[in-house]
């Protein structure tokens, strides 16, 4: 029977060596390296999940701060901001309390100044983490992190059915969704869906379920229940494309008779007056007021 990774919470690092990525520059990244403590970089819209190659830009003074912590292992923690907390034109200076515990260990594969001396950086996600403490640094914040141990599961027959319904519901929703391209369609025909944490992952950043939902199934440890999750998400977003097309094809339909009702009425005030029977027609109501009028009682 195949087996497949799944995680489970520990504070000590994974010492095994396997190999996470390798960037543009050749360099190696395995679990051996991965640091126990890492700047942290708030993501406001949504969690970013692992496993996605995820660009994201910050303002010019946190991008500062960013590239000087990073100088040696490029590594950082992107943490989703809380809904709830989120203030009103909220910056990129937040505090701890506004911060998620489980975030994505993400390593920055490069950036890009902008115009507006933002930056953009490109990130590649590497796995799930948990914020064991934060600590303030330069009106930012560093992270002790701990990480997940392998935990070897069996991939079940229902698993891969799931895993399945994933890939099916994610090609049904391509052409539905302007967001999902055809790059990502030819994707998902390479995706093994014998690798079930990956798939969930990129199912869930596929969407556009609310931020506190995809925060869920972020944190959601059990394997089964994540895919299970991810694929109700799916199915909530199909349905409400499938509605949000019926709504527009009934629109259409009606937009299309009133066009083509006001069109006959043109025709016909045509026709009538090529045969003179619109004057007809107006002399024949000119003559119904007149009747009226004299037979008022003034």
């Amino acid at each position: 029977m195949a087996q497949q990774s799944n995680t489970s919470l520990s504070k000590n690092k994974n010492k095994r060596d396997r190999i996470l990525l390798v960037d543009s520059e050749g360099t190696v990244v395995t679990t051996s390296d991965l640091p126990e403590k890492v700047p942290v970089l708030p993501a406001f819209h949504r969690p970013i999940f692992p496993g996605i190659l995820s660009p994201i830009s910050v303002d010019n003074q946190t991008s500062q701060w960013l590239r000087e912590q990073i100088s040696e292992d490029k590594m950082i923690a992107v943490v989703m901001v809380k809904p709830h907390k989120l203030k009103e034109n909220q910056d990129m200076l937040v505090h701890a309390s506004q911060l998620y515990r489980l975030g994505t260990l993400a390593y920055v594969l490069n950036w890009v100044e902008l115009p507006d001396q933002s930056c953009q950086f490109m990130l590649s996600t590497l796995q799930r983490i948990k914020i064991e403490r934060y600590q303030r640094k330069q009106k930012h914040y560093q992270a002790d992190i701990s990480y997940f141990e392998d935990k070897k599961i069996k991939l079940t027959e229902e698993l891969k059915a799931a895993a399945a319904a994933i890939v099916s519901t994610l090609k049904e929703l391509i052409p539905q969704n302007p967001t999902f391209s055809q790059e990502m369609f030819h994707l998902l025909n390479q995706v093994d869906i014998n690798d079930p944490v990956m798939l969930a992952d990129l199912a869930a950043s596929m969407t556009n379920a609310k931020s506190e939902d995809l925060q869920k199934i972020l944190e959601t440890e059990n394997l089964e229940q994540r895919i299970e999750n991810t694929l109700l998400l799916l199915r909530e977003e199909y349905d409400l494309s499938l509605l949000k097309e019926q709504i527009s094809q009934k629109i259409d339909e009606r937009v299309s008779k009133q066009q083509r009702d006001f069109f006959l009425r043109e025709q016909l005030r045509e026709i009538q007056q090529e045969l003179g029977l619109e004057q007809d027609r107006k002399s024949l109501e000119l003559k119904k007021l007149r009747e009226r009028f004299h037979n008022l009682d003034l």
